[in-house]
């Protein structure tokens, strides 16, 4: 399950523009993905934070 809503979140966000969690995605998997490399975090890592894509996903 872990997987589908990494893929989610990875599907939901872009390179340029910083957006916050689609529904069904928790901060456990946004910590999952930044830990990875996936994505980036403007400001503080919290579920109301956006996030955006790196080079590396």
């Amino acid at each position: 399950m872990a997987y589908s809503r990494l893929r989610i979140l990875i599907m939901s966000l872009g390179p340029r523009a910083f957006k916050r969690l689609p529904d069904g995605v928790g901060l456990k998997t946004a910590i999952q993905a930044k830990n990875e490399g996936l994505v980036e975090v403007d400001g503080e890592l919290s579920a109301v934070s956006e996030y955006r894509l790196t080079a590396a996903a």
